[in-house]
């Protein structure tokens, strides 16, 4: 009797022993998977300031674009209107002695 509750100690004391064992391997995974999240809650913010920035200068590029179309499109309109008003006196005045020899 003795003898098997020896055994039985035994066996109770080398499960406590492997337990203990995944215990600490489970800590220094969480201990690590800690340190890992600490590293990437330091990177985020400066990972998210540089999509902001990205977003910004696509956003500014696309502003300079739009008002050089702007501006294509007025001067596109400026250069019709020389170019009629130009036909209109070209069409006057072609008939007109002024021109003539």
């Amino acid at each position: 009797m003795f003898t098997f509750v020896l055994i039985c100690n035994g066996v109770i004391c080398v499960f406590n022993c492997y337990l203990f064992w995944q215990l600490l391997k489970l800590r220094k995974t969480l201990r690590q998977l800690g340190n890992y999240l600490e590293k990437l809650e330091k990177k985020i913010p400066l990972l998210l300031k540089i999509a902001i920035f990205n977003l910004r200068q696509s956003e500014y590029k696309t502003l300079t674009v739009r008002k050089q179309y702007k501006l294509l499109q007025q001067k596109k309109t400026q250069i019709l209107n020389l170019v009629q008003f130009l036909n209109w006196l070209y069409k006057k005045y072609r008939t007109s002695t002024l021109f003539k020899e």
